[in-house]
């Protein structure tokens, strides 16, 4: 988590309002050509918009331009984010997993970010001893972190914002640092076993730099484990299925973080969602593309927007809302008879991928 983990607005495709924009530029994660697919897409901040591109070579979509204050954005969600729609639930995760025996297996059973962690954890074969070392990497609030400690793993977070962690040690105990990746990777190298980071790298501007500072505090054949918004999951007409830029700048897909890995030299594989989704689950893309325009969370004075101009529900959706088993069998259907429902299974919204140290 970095900062937050962030909530995912709903995007739908429209025409390209900003005439000025590009209608191809280089792929900023693999240099070859993007196609525009947005000129002028609300930011998370209004009234600051911007462009949306999607490489098809590594199937990456990133946003620019990257010139926006976002440290001004990042401070609006930690003052207010406790009321922001979506978000409030990442405060109660900081308060419940302290009521709790198991705070690891109640995330796991709240969120797939959290299970995919414990899944690769257990894949990996992670040691529950103060010899295996773990660091989350922005730790933010720092429930994840202190959810390791209890369930037995030596973990420490890391984040850049020191009131975070002064938060974090407040409420946890004295297992997280203040500080910059590049920084600490520099003096600590090859200091951990296993390195986490859950809805980060979709933020940083560089990720290929920053997966390199990652590997850096990795002992050889160490792990990193890597969760982020899924770009694979949705038909490529969703222009922008993740956080609103510039809090986001990155949509990732398994290819990209392939990518990633060869540029890097190391290993990668992927956390299967099966197990996660026993129950019958789905996206319904039919519905994102009939969303109204996203709403930026904040006007230009801060103040929080999401909500004010969300449309009601049909009678027949109120219905099958209320109707868990009538609104499985009709989704169901839709998912043999219409390619707009897209079932969550083997792939979920969250991309979870174990980068090996090798060397």
């Amino acid at each position: 988590m970095i900062f937050l983990a962030m909530v995912r607005q709903p995007a739908k495709r429209r025409v390209p309002g900003n005439m000025e924009a590009k209608s191809r530029v280089d792929c900023q994660l693999c240099g070859k050509s993007a196609e525009l697919k947005d000129g002028k897409f609300p930011g998370y901040q209004g009234p600051n918009t911007f462009q949306i591109y999607h490489c098809q070579h590594c199937n990456t979509a990133f946003s620019t331009p990257r010139s926006v204050d976002t440290q001004q954005v990042y401070d609006l969600i930690y003052q207010k984010g406790a009321v922001v729609p979506g978000y409030d639930r990442y405060w109660k995760y900081a308060q419940y997993v302290k009521t709790t025996d198991n705070p690891l297996d109640y995330l796991a059973q709240n969120e797939d970010t959290y299970w995919s962690v414990r899944e690769a954890l257990l894949r990996i074969h992670a040691v529950k001893n103060s010899e295996f070392k773990i660091l989350e990497i922005g730790s933010g609030l720092g429930y994840l972190t202190y959810s390791l400690r209890k369930a037995g793993y030596n973990a420490h977070g890391l984040d850049i914002s020191a009131a975070a962690v002064e938060l974090a040690r407040d409420n946890y105990g004295d297992f997280y640092i203040a500080g910059d990746l590049f920084e600490y990777a520099k003096n600590n190298p090859k200091s951990y076993d296993v390195v986490v980071f859950t809805e980060v790298i979709e933020h940083v501007d560089n990720p290929v730099l920053f997966v390199g500072a990652v590997l850096d505090l990795l002992k050889t054949n160490g792990k990193t484990i890597i969760t982020t918004p899924n770009k694979s999951l949705f038909p490529a007409d969703i222009v922008w299925q993740s956080d609103l830029p510039p809090i986001h700048c990155w949509w990732f897909s398994e290819s990209s973080l392939a990518y990633i890995a060869r540029e890097l030299g190391t290993g990668i594989s992927f956390i299967n969602f099966s197990q996660f989704y026993r129950k019958f689950s789905y996206v319904d893309c039919h519905a994102l593309r009939r969303e109204d325009t996203p709403t930026p969370f904040f006007d230009d004075a801060g103040n929080i927007l999401v909500g004010e101009n969300k449309k009601p529900k049909s009678r027949f959706r109120s219905f099958l809302a209320h109707n868990e088993i009538l609104k499985r069998l009709f989704y169901l259907v839709r998912t043999l008879t219409n390619g707009g429902i897209v079932r969550l299974k083997n792939r979920s919204i969250t991309l979870c991928a174990v980068f090996e140290k090798r060397g």
